[in-house]
């Protein structure tokens, strides 16, 4: 007995240094966020932008946050770091209207072509993918459940194993779906250019290499692979080339 209540007496004592913690965290990352705001509507947009960046830095990344960090960017004319936080808080919640249209006004004035929306993209504007995904998940297995209960019985019951099944291949599809839709698996290999001038897209890892294209700040690419400094990326339109490694920035960031 006496040492259940040690026992009981040390959770407590864990659970109330793991709420103090999340309390001064959540207290940490709400007076960054209070500042950006502040400094928005004062028009300080630069010590905005560090404060939102402070924010993402100091906790779990959300994409109102990368949104706001977008906005404040995109005030100050920094319009390649601007349109990576727009897609960062697309890739977070892609029905995020405001991130898509002001994506859209970036590219758009930097003369990148609009690329038609595949059905992962017009699956994903529609359909909320999380509550897909638990939905999924949890229609697979409450058929599989189904399936082996009734396959064990002695004189198993042909509708409730037909009925297990079907519900297990369905949840199995919707969860397939979702997760394919992901944009977060979509973009694992993307970047946008965020070099002020732009850059120009090579045919081979040295300055004085012939000319593929000229991409201008915000436009993405799909990272193939790395040498040194020197990236060997595709565009949309299937045009491939190098790039300074410094003119890119990931989509997905480091954690």
């Amino acid at each position: 007995m006496k040492h259940y209540h040690q026992r009981q007496r040390s959770y407590c004592i864990i659970l109330s240094v793991l709420s103090l913690w999340c309390g001064i965290a959540g207290i940490l990352k709400a007076e960054p966020v209070a500042n950006a705001i502040s400094a928005y509507e004062a028009g300080d947009f630069a010590k905005s932008a560090r404060e939102f960046e402070t924010a993402l830095a100091s906790g779990p990344k959300s994409a109102g946050l990368y949104y706001n960090l977008g906005q404040a960017l995109k005030k100050q004319g920094e319009t390649g770091p601007a349109a990576l936080n727009f897609r960062r808080a697309l890739m977070l919640d892609p029905q995020l209207i405001d991130a898509r249209i002001s994506l859209s006004d970036i590219e758009r004035s930097k003369g990148i072509p609009l690329i038609s929306a595949g059905w992962k993209d017009q699956f994903i504007e529609r359909v909320p993918l999380f509550p897909l995904l638990v939905f999924g998940f949890v229609l697979f297995w409450l058929g599989a459940f189904l399936w082996l209960i009734s396959a064990y019985q002695r004189f198993g019951n042909r509708l409730a194993l037909v009925s297990g099944l079907v519900l297990a291949l369905v949840g199995m599809t919707i969860f397939t779906l979702a997760y394919l839709a992901d944009p977060r698996l979509q973009w694992r290999d993307s970047a946008v250019v965020v070099a002020a001038d732009g850059v120009s897209l090579l045919s081979a890892p040295a300055e004085r290499s012939p000319l593929v294209a000229k991409l201008p700040a915000a436009a993405a690419v799909r990272v193939i692979r790395t040498s040194g400094e020197w990236v060997y990326a595709k565009l949309d339109d299937g045009k491939s080339g190098w790039l300074p490694l410094n003119t890119i920035t990931d989509l997905v960031p480091e954690k």
